[in-house]
């Protein structure tokens, strides 16, 4: 699947504007949590960036089931939430590839604005991926079948 295809329909772009949605909600919790730990706490920044992950992480995979997958989601399952971690997991390396980068090369005064830039190299990848990995298609119940 190519890049210029998940955005051919009006469909596709409202999902990945809800999915940015999402995503907004779960960048604000990474980064208030973040703030709290490695500014204000002062714990290491790529321990404190891997703690936010599996929190913001788990908000958006049972937000983006509601939300931005609904017609895809038939439910919460450990297997489609490991699916989401999976892909959330490239996110997450990205995010510290980035934060390590910027932070080794630059001084910046406050970790946040590094891991900010983070988060966003890993909005497109997490989007693909969600979308042909892991809100595939809506499994039919029994009662939907006989209809």
């Amino acid at each position: 699947m190519n890049i210029q295809k998940l955005f051919s329909d009006k469909k596709d772009l409202s999902t990945f504007i809800k999915f940015c949605i999402v995503g907004g909600l779960g960048t604000i919790t990474n980064l208030v949590i973040f703030y709290f730990l490695a500014d204000l706490l002062n714990l290491q920044a790529l321990v404190a960036s891997t703690i936010c992950f599996l929190v913001a992480a788990s908000q958006n995979y049972f937000l983006n089931g509601i939300f931005s997958f609904k017609e895809k989601f038939s439910g919460y399952s450990f297997k489609q939430y490991f699916k989401f971690i999976l892909v959330s997991l490239l996110g997450l390396a990205i995010n510290l590839l980035t934060l390590s980068l910027l932070l080794k090369f630059y001084n910046f005064k406050y970790k946040i604005f590094p891991q900010a830039i983070g988060i966003l190299f890993g909005t497109i990848i997490n989007f693909i991926g969600s979308k042909i990995f892991v809100f595939i298609k809506k499994e039919l119940k029994s009662e939907d079948s006989a209809h």
